[in-house]
This record gives structure tokens, sequence and C-alpha cells, in this order.
């Protein structure tokens, strides 16, 4: 890789992380006013997770993705029917948004991409 594609890498992540905080504010407020009921939100949402577990990823904001990832299950499993939701038991929905939450603090206050 020459130092100009470094360089432009480097810029793509620097705008990737001052974008995050934005969506993931997005996916917060989607599940905080979920109605677990809605399918077309809930797909919305599994939609917008979905794509933050991937570009995080590529991103290099590991955390972050692995939190994603774990929200993307449950929402996923409920879209396929195979679990209640919200869950009688295990992870739920406010606290795996919090997880996501904590991770995009620990990267933002780490200086680092998020491998926590």
């Amino acid at each position: 890789m020459t130092a100009g594609q470094r360089e432009r890498l480097e810029s793509l992540r620097r705008d990737y992380a001052r974008d995050l905080p934005k969506r993931i504010r997005a996916i917060a407020d989607a599940a905080t006013s979920l109605d677990p009921t809605d399918r077309e939100r809930l797909e919305s949402l599994h939609h917008l997770v979905h794509r933050l577990t991937g570009s995080a990823a590529i991103y290099g904001f590991t955390g972050v993705s692995r939190a994603a990832s774990a929200l993307e299950a449950l929402i996923y499993a409920a879209l396929a029917g195979t679990a209640a939701f919200p869950p009688e038991r295990g992870p739920d929905l406010a606290g795996l948004v919090a997880a996501l939450e904590s991770e995009l603090a620990a990267a933002m206050t780490s200086g680092t991409k998020g491998d926590t």
C-alpha cells in the first residue's frame, strides 16, 4: 500500500469515526421507540444494525461490531420467529443497545478504533 493509499484509508476511518455516534444514536432511537409488533420497523432496525456490524468491522471498530452483532442476532431471531421479542430471558434490546453505546464511548475515549 502506498503512502497516499494509507492516507486516504486513514481519512476514511476518521470520517467514519465522526459519523459513528450519529449511526448509533439512530439505532438507539429506533430501538427505544420500537413496537415489537411492527414488523416493518423491526426490519428497518435490523437493516441499520446489520450495516453497522459490517462497516464497523471494516473500519476496525471491532468492539462496536461485536456489540452490533449481538443486537443483530436478537433482532434477526425475532424476525425469524425463533425467539420471543422482547425475550423473556437473556439479553434484552435495551441492554444490547447500552452495550453498543458503551463500546462507542470506549472507542472514542481511548483514541483507538475500538479493539476492546
